[in-house]
């Protein structure tokens, strides 16, 4: 399975408001990222485990969210959107191979539906 990086996937399906392409150096740790503020390694290891709240995290994995909440602002700032907005494609990617299946699912009930009216009108036409 290819996976395809794209900045142009629009989620429909409800998400974190405001993380969205950094085009300049953040200076905050939230969207919109323009006012500065005096966040630390807490504030920023909450905002990382936020990031990757519901993934089951190892050891190591904590580790490296430790020495990333070490990181300045806009490191951890860019570093959290990614997240969200890596989250955000998978849920987008999820929804529209649904909506795929869903469509399928209604061809295959129209296919069985028609084939259903044609065996019952040779049935008929037989007797």
């Amino acid at each position: 399975m290819s996976t395809r990086i794209t900045d142009t996937a629009k989620p429909s399906t409800p998400t974190l408001t405001g993380y969205g392409p950094i085009e300049t150096c953040p200076h905050g740790l939230t969207p919109p990222h323009t006012k500065f503020d005096h966040s630390g390694p807490i504030q920023y290891r909450g905002a990382l485990l936020q990031a990757v709240d519901g993934v089951e995290l190892g050891a190591y994995d904590r580790r490296i969210l430790d020495w990333l909440a070490g990181w300045d602002t806009s490191t951890v700032a860019v570093v959290v959107s990614l997240l969200h907005r890596a989250r955000a494609a998978g849920a987008a990617e999820l929804e529209a191979k649904l909506n795929d299946t869903y469509y399928d699912m209604d061809v295959i009930r129209d296919d069985r539906d028609r084939l259903q009216a044609a065996l019952n009108n040779l049935q008929g036409a037989g007797q």
